[in-house]
């Protein structure tokens, strides 16, 4: 039986990675026409605006955009497969060792951000819908609904406004750490992490107090999302024939929630992978509002700067951490509910 499972979950994998092909196919494309297309030429911005025509147009032929697009896609997907995603124009960096370096510090933010709204969604979802339509449930939902409608950088502000302007409990939101703090020795880039298992714990300590603030803003925001799907899912569940079946079987109260609960993980998790890649988005603003320096404040700056190596990189970065967010959650969905191996 365990092989059975083994074989058809190896096969469900092996379709979802062909499927990938056609997809990272279609972000790359995506991703070299938005910058190729634009109003403004990589060359211009390098040359500067004092650069004359021919200065311009020898610095378009050194970066090959005096060649045909499908020339220059060939060539710009060929040196990305081999890791080689350009040069920035305004640190003189790689792009990949630019990329790699803030990647980190934005996996840190999510994963603690996105934890926090999992743990907080799933209870919240699931205790409005165990108590529907009464007391509890109409103040979650009017809780979600707030969480909902606040868009990230307004819940961002609204908590440096009360939890550092009025209540003094946070650090002013100026980056990752402390200044004047030894920083401790590289492992994984991500600080907490690092402190932690270094032994830098007063680092850690400001690190975590740091973090506090846009985490938590990441989690209310689309901790409430995933409250609307999990009290969706859950009151679904509760009435399915199954859960009517072990009521009149005489299961417990709690045994019926954890059966429908338990029915209605797989949609959740399939959810919980939406929530990430969003928040992937969402945070973004987050690392500018609160100067934390990760991938995503990379990318605004980019933008804004018309880096075009560091925004083609940052595109393609963010369009396969997507792909690979989606591919984790469909395979946990289908080790748990063999229906999806099935069909």
């Amino acid at each position: 039986m365990a092989e059975d499972v083994g074989k058809g979950l190896g096969r469900y994998l092996a379709y979802r990675l062909l499927l990938l092909v056609p997809l990272l196919f279609g972000v790359s494309v995506l991703t070299f026409l938005l910058v190729r297309l634009g109003d403004s030429s990589p060359a211009v911005m390098v040359a500067g605006p004092t650069a004359t025509q021919a200065q311009i147009e020898d610095i378009e032929a050194e970066m090959g955009l005096d060649r045909s697009l499908p020339v220059q896609y060939w060539t710009w997907l060929s040196d990305a497969v081999r890791g080689d995603l350009g040069t920035s124009w305004m640190s003189n960096r790689p792009v990949t060792e630019e990329l790699m370096e803030k990647l980190p510090i934005t996996l840190e933010l999510i994963g603690f951000g996105v934890a926090g709204a999992i743990i907080f969604g799933v209870l919240v979802g699931v205790a409005s819908a165990v108590r529907q339509r009464g007391l509890v449930d109409q103040v979650l939902r009017i809780v979600t609904l707030a969480g909902v409608s606040i868009p990230i950088f307004w819940g961002a502000l609204l908590m440096i406004a009360f939890f550092f302007t009025v209540l003094g409990w946070a650090p002013a939101p100026l980056g990752r750490v402390e200044r004047g703090l030894t920083m401790p020795p590289h492992v994984t880039g991500m600080l907490v992490f690092d402190s932690v298992v270094t032994g830098y714990f007063a680092t850690a300590a400001s690190a975590i107090a740091h973090l506090a603030l846009p985490a938590l803003t990441i989690s209310m925001i689309t901790g409430a999302t995933i409250a609307k799907q999990a009290r969706a899912a859950m009151v679904e569940t509760l009435g399915s024939p199954a859960v009517r079946y072990a009521r009149a079987c005489g299961m417990s109260e709690r045994g019926v929630v954890w059966l429908a609960f338990r029915n209605a993980l797989p949609d959740l998790i399939g959810f919980f992978g939406i929530t990430f890649s969003l928040a992937l988005g969402g945070a973004a603003i987050s690392e500018l509002i609160f100067s934390w320096g990760g991938l995503g404040q990379l990318g605004l700056e980019a933008i804004t700067n018309a880096d075009f190596a560091v925004v083609q990189g940052f595109i393609l970065v963010m369009g396969v951490l997507t792909a690979a967010i989606y591919l984790i959650a469909d395979l946990v969905v289908a080790a748990i509910d063999p229906r999806v191996k099935l069909q």
